[in-house]
């Protein structure tokens, strides 16, 4: 039985691992022992930190609001505890593993899109993003407004067009 420093080393060393290209484990064998964690030690710093892609080449930026990693629900009980939190419409889908980003836009036009990064600083990607043909450039109205997004790649066409990748999310981010 590993002791809980050594169950907290393994869940650092597969979150950089899987951020930078090079998983140790599958998605599920991770969460098993994060989840393990959560309920053996609730309070350990582990549990607070957000992984990191350490992707040279971009502009680090730090972000207006910050940008924590989200919570997941397993069971129905942990889904209607969440749900009675969440006010307004719900969508529900299969677990999504992407990149989020933080688009801002001022008068309705895109001017920054950032990658979550630690949560507190990302990577300006603005570039990349206004390649996306998913991310409207200008909205409909001339609003000031901070959007979190996702962004996805199907293992469809992951393996259709990245076949080199390690992964879905990793690719995303790329």
């Amino acid at each position: 039985m590993k002791t809980m420093t050594e169950l907290e080393q393994i869940i650092l060393q597969a979150q950089d691992a899987y951020y930078n290209g090079t998983p140790l484990m599958s998605d599920a064998d991770f969460d098993e022992l994060y989840d393990k964690l959560i309920a053996e030690q609730p309070d350990s710093e582990i549990l607070k930190r957000v992984g990191v892609d350490n992707s040279d080449g971009f502009e680090k930026v730090n972000h207006k609001i910050t940008m924590g990693s989200q919570n997941k629900a397993n069971t129905l009980p942990e889904m209607e505890k969440w749900l009675k939190k969440i006010k307004g419409n719900i969508v529900a889908t299969h677990k999504m593993d992407g990149a989020s980003i933080c688009l801002t836009y001022e008068k309705g036009k895109l001017v920054d899109a950032v990658t979550r990064g630690n949560a507190v600083t990302g990577d300006r990607i603005t570039s990349n993003a206004m390649k996306m043909n998913f991310i409207p450039k200008v909205l409909k109205e001339e609003v000031d407004c901070i959007v979190r997004g996702e962004v996805l790649l199907s293992k469809v066409n992951k393996d259709k067009f990245y076949p080199e990748a390690a992964n879905c999310r990793n690719q995303a981010s790329g």
